[in-house]
């Protein structure tokens, strides 16, 4: 079962806490044989034992959105050099664009970088409130310094495109969904051994995408 610590009082943490409780019943059932803590503090990070035996306990992990090399790419990238932007923008220069699967929020915060206006959605109850809390660093982040301009994506209620679409029929449509599910990891690079290893364990793998994207192509 996955533990839950609070170790600050803090707007984020009460929020946090609100949102824990909303989708109680969702976290355990994802969490029911995984004995994992949930760290709510300044950011909120996911700690997990060793995913397999003989293994070093994994270190801990949270979302990041201006960490140094994803700052880098949006300090230097464009739709000129991303092939992500080049495929969704196409020829138009401010594209509104869905991120069907935002997971880590990279693909996000690039395409924004790039002039794109993009909203976010995460069903996930527990990777969305470490996006969360992603955005909100981010958003501190950049008011205290200057040398990178971005508007950051939106952040759509927990859930997906269709849920919203489903209780909200005054969102605006977008121009492009973009959607990038997440399959089980083939190769044995560091990336999978660790940061994606751990971000797995988390959010499982989409079982539904052949229905999801059928659905996507009448939005």
């Amino acid at each position: 079962m996955l533990k839950i610590e609070t170790t600050v009082d803090s707007d984020l943490a009460k929020y946090a806490q609100k949102h824990i409780e909303k989708y109680r019943g969702r976290i355990e059932e994802l969490f029911e044989a995984t004995d994992a803590v949930l760290r709510i503090g300044g950011t909120i990070e996911f700690t997990t034992p060793a995913l397999h035996p003989g293994e070093k306990a994994l270190q801990p992990f949270s979302i990041s959105l201006l960490n140094p090399e994803l700052r880098f790419r949006l300090a230097h990238s464009g739709r000129k050099s991303e092939a992500l932007c080049r495929a969704v923008m196409g020829k138009n220069s401010r594209p509104y664009v869905f991120d069907a699967t935002a997971g880590l929020g990279r693909e996000s915060m690039i395409l924004s970088s790039a002039g794109c206006k993009v909203m976010m959605f995460e069903r996930n109850p527990v990777t969305y409130l470490m996006l969360y809390a992603a955005l909100e660093n981010a958003r501190v982040e950049l008011a205290q310094q200057k040398d990178l301009k971005i508007t950051l994506p939106l952040l759509a209620p927990c859930g997906t495109i269709w849920d919203l679409l489903q209780t909200d029929r005054t969102v605006e449509l977008p121009d492009v969904v973009y959607y990038d599910p997440m399959f089980p990891a083939r190769g044995k690079n560091a990336l999978v051994k660790n940061e994606m290893q751990i971000f797995h364990k988390i959010t499982g793998y989409d079982t539904d995408t052949v229905e999801y994207a059928e659905y996507l192509l009448t939005v």
